[in-house]
């Protein structure tokens, strides 16, 4: 509990979760799949995109394409129709860190995927590190796109499924409790939120009178320390769904979660 660290929610970073596997019917639909979904700008992504029918690849198909959003700077693509299974090239525009959109349609089916140009220089040795994490991902479930600037907001679109979430900015999980970004989290610069937030689940008035009276006490014994993590966490804890996304969206973007 008394050890403090920073989730970063950055641009181009991507967080995809989902559940474990379960037993379903055979597909029918599109899938786009890609070596790559980030390269720099001014270069080219292939992807492909492949319709199903009972679970198997049918290649007679004719899939369209369309670019849905763009904040490249002038994204293409090479060809606006291909056959199920073959590879089309999207070339990017020139500004880094954006995004494109691609929309995949085919007989009744639609699909999408988000390509990406990778961060600039400045972003990449800073420490907002990018990330993906993922688990038996079904992109064609994920049909709807939101931007969030608010930690509710991110709690509520994270934990619907199928979303492919937009952070804006910086969010504070913490609800304002925690102190500036670069302040050592004590006593001494403990805000009033956070001070009110331990007085109200505990016997202590501030987090420095909680801080210096739990230091030394086992972690067997400190039950008033666990009791305080448990709702703290209740507070900056983000529930994902299966087949849920989670994109920094522009420079500098990052979600707080010192715990």
């Amino acid at each position: 509990m008394k050890v403090f660290k920073r989730l970063g929610l950055v641009l181009a970073a991507a967080f995809l979760l989902a559940g474990c596997k379960q037993e379903e019917d055979e597909f029918n639909g599109l899938v786009i799949s890609s070596k790559y979904s980030f390269v720099e700008a001014e270069e080219e992504v292939t992807f492909c995109a492949t319709f199903y029918k009972d679970g198997s690849a049918d290649s007679s198909e004719v899939v369209n394409f369309c670019v849905e959003s763009d904040s490249t700077g002038g994204a293409v693509l090479k060809s606006e129709s291909a056959k199920s299974g073959k590879y089309v090239s999207l070339k990017m525009g020139a500004v880094a860190g954006g995004f494109v959109k691609v929309v995949a349609e085919c007989n009744g089916s639609s699909a999408y995927k988000i390509f990406g140009i990778n961060p600039s220089e400045e972003i990449l040795v800073s420490d907002k590190a990018i990330g993906f994490a993922g688990l038996e991902v079904d992109m064609s479930k994920m049909v709807n796109t939101v931007t969030v600037s608010t930690g509710s907001e991110l709690k509520q679109y994270a934990k619907k499924g199928g979303y492919v979430i937009f952070v804006q900015g910086n969010i504070d999980m913490s609800e304002g409790m925690l102190p500036d970004e670069d302040s050592v989290m004590d006593g001494s610069s403990a805000t009033d939120k956070m001070n009110s937030f331990v007085a109200g689940k505990s016997e202590y008035s501030s987090y420095g009178e909680w801080i210096k009276n739990t230091t030394n006490v086992p972690a067997s014994e400190d039950t008033k320390t666990t009791s305080i993590s448990n709702a703290y966490k209740n507070i900056i804890q983000i529930t994902v769904a299966n087949n849920t996304a989670i994109i920094g969206w522009g420079g500098g973007v990052c979600s707080w979660r010192k715990f």
